[in-house]
């Protein structure tokens, strides 16, 4: 059993070997390649082609800036019509400056579209909370319908790092558990493969010794 088994062994760790051979073969032979056509270059005399190229791909990035330019102004559009009455709805009723709308705009367009309407319905929460107890507190408080506004801002973009942190977080943790998963799985085939081939060998053995009897 010993034998047919390191038998088996040898004959897997020759494929291996042939296979790990083959590969430093190609490595070798890529190495030389390769240092063949790295050497250094001599002088190139210029040529006018190499300016008309330069000029063509100077007016390719003059169009796509103005296709930028395009795209940017579609986004805001479609911001401000989706959550134009909304911010100026919030702008008028807790008196923020006029440029608030802008800037509020702006915070929507740097935001990715799935946090856009979890931004401005917090935000006219937190607005409704923050003014309710400026008016409680009264003199006891500095705090200004403005200072919410920020601290607003502020713990929104805190709020969406900790939630990018947490999927990285959990990326990993599940990246992690399903090596362990993996390698439990190949584990258990592996030590159910062993005993099924220590049977196989057994009845084997058993089929040969039968036969030599009946010889």
């Amino acid at each position: 059993m010993i034998d047919t088994f390191l038998k088996k062994v040898f004959a897997f760790s020759r494929v291996i070997a042939a296979l790990v051979v083959f590969l430093c073969v190609l490595a070798v032979a890529g190495g030389i390649v390769y240092f063949l056509i790295s050497g250094s270059k001599g002088v190139s005399t210029p040529d006018f082609d190499e300016v008309i190229e330069t000029e063509e791909m100077i007016r390719d990035l003059g169009r796509e800036v103005d296709r930028t330019d395009y795209k940017e102004i579609s986004e805001r559009r479609a911001v401000e019509k989706k959550y134009g009455d909304d911010i100026q709805e919030i702008v008028k009723e807790y008196g923020l400056t006029k440029a608030a709308y802008d800037i509020y705009v702006r915070q929507l367009l740097a935001l990715d579209e799935e946090y856009r309407k979890q931004f401005i319905k917090g935000l006219k929460r937190f607005m409704r909370d923050g003014n309710s107890y400026i008016k409680k507190q009264g003199d006891k408080t500095d705090m200004d319908i403005a200072d919410v506004a920020n601290q607003y801002d502020d713990m929104f973009d805190s709020a969406i790092a900790k939630s990018e942190m947490s999927k990285i977080e959990s990326k990993a943790k599940r990246t992690g558990a399903l090596i362990t998963i993996g390698s439990a799985l190949s584990a258990m085939i592996l030590f159910l493969i062993i005993p099924l081939l220590l049977q196989i060998e057994v009845n084997t053995r058993k089929t040969s010794t039968q036969e030599g009897q009946q010889n």
